[in-house]
């Protein structure tokens, strides 16, 4: 008798020890109109690391992706994102499907959407301008030392973004010095001007490096950098929504000048390795990648036409890349020429 208490015991203490995989999440309303924050909030364990909680919204008809995201939760497993209820996807009203996945298991839950004309926003105020810093001209250089500008110690964009030059030159214009640094460069370093001209002939300093009008005379100001703009578009939410309403289908970076840079973020190897292993769908997984292309969330420049095929199977070959990125085996650049061939064979539009 004795015995049997002690085996049940000691299986109850195993049971007991062991990590229970639980995930619970909710959405703050049962129905939302055009224009609403959709709050959700859970709680996902156990906590691993290295493991992203992955959210999908499909539409009524199941046919399109209107939202995706991908986060890790804090480290008590507890998570709170919101998202908003509003753009040219959120085109039928009905019970849409809110899908989580976290650590190979996926749960759902829906509600209602109801569209209505979306309210007309306030227009975005005209900056104050800043008042531009004392510049000092360092002492004259060589050639040789003009051809390249000095390292910097500001924050990189992204540690995942490969940023493509403007110019024959790398990092030449640099993202945090403003067109008007190489103006005054230019017009007061005889050097400058020598090594500029000699690089560049026929061109003047203004169209090499300065900022192409556009509608708005004030935007983009040459007293400031690049980089100034990006960081507002990355960082502040109300700045992003009034420059993406000011130039529709351009990014912030074509507007300054500059060729959008490849921009893969590390967490959709999570993605790519469950599609691999058959967690997720081909359909999801191809709407996924369409829907952060269209929206800025994956960067890939010179993608090719989409064309029209009968057949639109994703090959065997394009699944294996995928999973070898995803294990760190190939490069970026590989799972990316994968990309560009479903956007190439229409299987990905864009």
């Amino acid at each position: 008798m004795n015995s049997i208490i002690i085996i049940i015991g000691f299986v109850l203490g195993i049971f007991l020890l062991t990590p229970i995989s639980a995930t619970t999440f909710s959405v703050d309303k049962s129905t939302y109109e055009n224009g609403d924050i959709i709050v959700l909030s859970g709680f996902v364990a156990p906590v691993e690391a290295g493991q992203f909680v992955s959210v999908q919204i499909l539409n009524p008809s199941q046919s399109d992706l209107v939202q995706i995201d991908t986060f890790t939760p804090n480290s008590d497993g507890s998570f709170s994102r919101n998202y908003k209820a509003e753009g040219p996807r959120w085109n039928m009203d009905g019970f849409y499907i809110l899908k989580i996945f976290y650590n190979g298991e996926s749960f759902q839950t829906t509600f209602e959407f109801n569209m209505n004309p979306p309210s007309q926003p306030e227009p975005e105020p005209e900056p104050e301008p800043e008042p531009e810093p004392e510049l000092k001209l360092g002492q004259m250089g060589t050639t040789s030392e003009l051809e390249s500008e000095p390292e910097t110690k500001s924050e990189p964009i992204s540690s995942i973004v490969k940023q493509e030059s403007k110019t024959h030159i790398p990092s030449f214009p640099a993202l945090e010095k403003a067109p008007q640094y190489y103006f005054d460069r230019y017009n007061n370093e005889l050097n400058y001007k020598d090594w500029f001209d000699s690089q560049f002939p026929n061109k003047s300093i203004q169209n090499v490096v300065g900022y192409t009008k556009t509608h708005l005379e004030w935007f983009p100001d040459n007293s400031k950098s690049p980089q100034y703009y990006i960081n507002r578009y990355n960082d502040e939410l109300n700045y992003k929504d009034w420059f993406d309403s000011q130039f529709p289908n351009k990014s912030i970076y074509q507007v300054l000048g500059f060729p959008d840079p490849i921009s893969i973020p590390n967490w959709i190897k999570n993605n790519a390795q469950w599609w691999s292993s058959g967690k997720i769908s081909d359909e999801e997984f191809v709407s996924g990648i369409q829907f952060m292309i269209e929206n800025n969330i994956i960067t890939i420049p010179n993608l090719p036409e989409s064309q029209v095929y009968e057949e639109k199977i994703v090959p065997n070959w394009v699944r294996n890349n995928a999973n070898w990125w995803a294990l760190d085996k190939i490069s970026e650049d590989e799972f990316v020429n994968a990309i560009k061939y479903l956007v190439k064979q229409g299987i990905i539009l864009v």
